[in-house]
């Protein structure tokens, strides 16, 4: 996915009106930074279920 692509994803749910607590990822590295610039408040877990998945 890449780091710019997460960013407009995320932005594009924070446009949306998403305020999410808790966000859920897979071990991609690329969440984590941008997790935290546009949550802030959310907490991020990485699930090891999902990334064996991906």
């Amino acid at each position: 996915m890449g780091t710019a692509s997460v960013r407009a994803f995320l932005l594009a749910l924070k446009a949306n009106g998403y305020r999410p607590q808790v966000i859920v990822t897979d071990l991609n590295q690329d969440y984590g930074g941008a997790i935290a610039v546009v949550f802030p408040q959310a907490e991020h877990h990485e699930c090891v279920f999902h990334a064996l998945q991906n």
